[in-house]
């Protein structure tokens, strides 16, 4: 069945789901919840947890069961809590309730909140929530232990045979069911990693923006004198897999391993030690501190969602050797890449860690403590509540403008009147970007973006080296995988139907974004045509920044008639990088009146150049 890309001014298909995205901005303080499936320890979900009430302090919380003592993270606050709160033995059991939580989750009224905001990685998504309120679910991950680590938790469980096993299977059935069904109710999903929004994709069929948990690096301090240890830090659990790093150095006796943690594991672990293993159990801040800053390397094992642990390595200036699956590729810089901070082993195996020691040892020189902590700070709490912040702006515009925080323009109250759409905060500005690299237009447009990162969101469709450069800038970015437009100069190759179908689907998610921004500003011919019809779409006028001439654009004769409906039908204005290439458009479209500015930097400063494209792009959203 055809759709019609041009008829979605008024809603957007999303994941199978037609959803309405023009809400207007609210004009009062919203009411906001915060959903957690359960508050009983202070570990990784509570920590983004406790940013997202630093982000939104008037907020309500809401939870299966209520048990934390440590309350400092909650600022105070109790959660409203559901029926498992008081049933038998709920505070040591209640994962026991596994089978309950999807109809416990469900009768938390929250029917009173514009906002709703659940932190999830159970069953905290599935809350209800009717057509005028907006949801927003930061997925820490799916139910892992009813998805694709259903077959592992069962075996750690003895769970493989018998009667238990097979109440178990229809349970983790009935779960899965369930996980799927209420994914269709949340508006905006909001992963911690890119292998997070994969496992979300696989498994509800809907596309998640990535936000990296905040990390306290503020609290880590760089060691540059290293001493002659490695060091492994986690909860002694089966998956993190620590016994594993033990018997790997248990075979190299020249090594000095040091272990901090506890857990179930404990006495198993301990048994498989060397002599030349020290494992110190669980230790205070103090003391895990003070082993970061001085070790060679942090070893990690295990396969994470995102993995702190190694960001907190980083962030005192300590290379990580890890297993190269899940969150950490995400969060190591591997040999290979500018500026390295560790590398990764591919199996998790004994021998492969051994293997991985020995390649760190005859590559330590290429490892430094101060790119381990700029690394690191990508991940830092600032990052987090800005990204996170700016967020929640797009999905509701005005939510954070209102109470709380700052929000992603200020405080608009603090001016002491009615303000114009110039004066009362910076021009929303959503750049887009077709390829990956990062050649000299791209460094020219990261100095653009980087002066306009607080009111500047960004889309590339094709990763690469550029994405890494625009996050070290604190540029919020994000990849829509676009092969269509990488086989644009091959066009005839590829059936009708899936080119259609892949640019109808890039402009519809373009076109979700550029609701919540002020102008469109593109940087390459193909962003453009996506970017024009997406501008026509939402309603936002779009500015082409034309950096070389026309006729040097590998473009075949279909898309060069795209290209000049697109330019005359929806450019706002353009900006060209010298006289000619402005001549060079000008013959191009013939008898066009788009107005075009030169901006030439070759022959000016960059600032000064910065400066005049910002200029461009506010003149043009005030259009």
């Amino acid at each position: 069945m055809s759709h019609d890309i041009f008829a979605e001014s008024s809603a957007t298909l999303e994941g199978g789901a037609y959803r309405t995205d023009s809400m207007m901005p609210i004009d009062r303080t919203p009411r906001v919840a915060i959903v957690h499936d359960w508050l009983v320890t202070y570990a990784g979900a509570e920590r983004v947890l406790e940013q997202m009430i630093a982000c939104f302090p008037q907020a309500d919380i809401f939870s299966l069961v209520d048990f934390v003592e440590d309350r400092k993270f909650l600022q105070g606050k109790r959660a409203t809590t559901s029926f498992i709160q008081k049933l038998p033995f709920a505070r040591k059991k209640y994962r026991a309730y596994l089978p309950l939580m999807p109809l416990a989750i469900e009768q938390l009224d929250l029917s009173a909140y514009d906002l709703v905001i659940s932190s999830s990685h159970a069953v905290a998504k599935g809350v209800l929530t009717g057509p005028d309120q907006v949801h927003i679910s930061y997925v820490h991950s799916p139910i892992r232990y009813a998805w694709d680590l259903q077959h592992q938790y069962l075996a750690q469980s003895n769970l493989t045979r018998g009667l238990r096993s097979i109440m178990a299977r229809v349970i983790l059935h009935y779960i899965r069911n369930w996980d799927c069904r209420t994914a269709n109710s949340v508006d905006h999903f909001v992963a911690n990693s890119h292998f997070i929004a994969r496992r979300i994709k696989k498994v509800y069929q809907r596309r998640a923006d990535v936000i990296f948990p905040p990390v306290d690096v503020q609290s880590f301090v760089v060691g540059e004198q290293k001493e002659d240890f490695y060091l492994t830090a986690s909860r002694m659990v089966p998956y993190k897999k620590i016994d594993l790093i033990v018997e790997a150095f248990s075979r190299m006796p020249g090594k000095r391993l040091v272990v901090i943690g506890d857990g179930p594991e404990m006495k198993s672990i301990r048994a498989k030690a060397g002599p030349n293993i020290e494992i110190l159990g669980y230790q205070p801040f103090a003391v895990l501190h003070d082993h970061m800053r001085r070790a060679k390397a942090f070893v990690f094992a295990a396969e994470e969602d995102f993995g702190i642990a190694p960001v907190e390595a980083q962030a005192c200036g300590t290379p990580v050797i890890a297993f190269g699956k899940g969150g950490v590729l995400e969060t190591v810089r591997e040999l290979g890449q500018p500026h390295p901070t560790g590398l990764f082993f591919r199996e998790q195996t004994v021998p492969a860690v051994v293997a991985a020691v020995r390649e760190f040892e005859a590559h330590a020189g290429r490892f430094s403590a101060l790119d381990c902590r700029t690394n690191a700070e990508r991940f830092s709490i600032t990052t987090f509540h800005e990204r996170f912040m700016r967020y929640v702006e797009h999905a509701m515009p005005g939510a954070t403008r209102h109470g709380g925080g700052e929000g992603l323009h200020g405080n608009d109250a603090a001016s002491g009147g009615p303000q114009t759409k110039a004066e009362a905060a910076p021009v929303r500005v959503l750049a887009l970007d077709q390829g990956g690299g990062l050649d000299q237009a791209e460094a020219s447009l990261l100095s653009v973006a980087s002066r306009l990162k607080d009111s500047l969101e960004f889309v590339l469709f094709d990763d690469g080296p550029f994405r890494l450069a625009l996050e070290e800038a604190g540029v919020a970015v994000d990849v829509l995988d676009a092969p269509v437009l990488r086989g644009m100069t091959n066009a005839r190759r590829l059936p009708r139907s899936q080119t259609l179908a892949g640019m109808a689907s890039l402009v519809r998610e373009t076109a979700r974004r550029a609701r919540h921004v002020d102008v469109i500003y593109a940087n390459t011919p193909r962003a453009m045509v996506v970017g024009a019809l997406a501008g026509m779409i939402a309603r936002r006028p779009v500015v082409w920044h034309l950096r070389k001439s026309t006729a040097a654009y590998p473009l075949g004769r279909v898309q060069r008639v795209a290209l000049k409906w697109c330019a005359r039908i929806a450019l706002a204005r353009a900006i060209a990088d010298s006289a000619a290439s402005k001549e060079a458009f000008e013959a191009f479209m013939k008898a066009s009146r788009l107005r075009i500015d030169i901006v030439d930097e070759a022959s000016s400063a960059p600032s000064m150049a910065d400066a005049a494209v910002s200029a461009i792009l506010g003149e043009a959203a005030l259009r």
